[in-house]
């Protein structure tokens, strides 16, 4: 039992695994922080649609308003 245990050799992992393995782990996080922040996005630009949408609404309104006004001139 005096026998020398002989090291076992440690699995070699080449260094351009290891970081391509770091490299992923990086984008797989900065994707999901980036996709959260897209939903935002996706909402902001929502706002902006409905401000064009209300624009064109209230100068629909205000157009309709002027023509009653002249429709009711010519009755009258």
């Amino acid at each position: 039992m005096d026998e020398e245990e002989q090291p076992k050799d440690l699995n070699f992992i080449p260094e351009v695994i290891l970081k391509k393995r770091k490299h992923s782990e990086a984008w797989a996080l900065s994707k999901k922080v980036n996709s959260k922040k897209g939903f935002h996005l996706k909402k902001s630009k929502d706002f902006i649609k409905k401000a064009e949408d209300f624009i064109f609404e209230y100068r629909s309104r205000e157009i309709d308003l002027i023509r009653m006004k002249r429709w009711v001139k010519r009755i009258l």
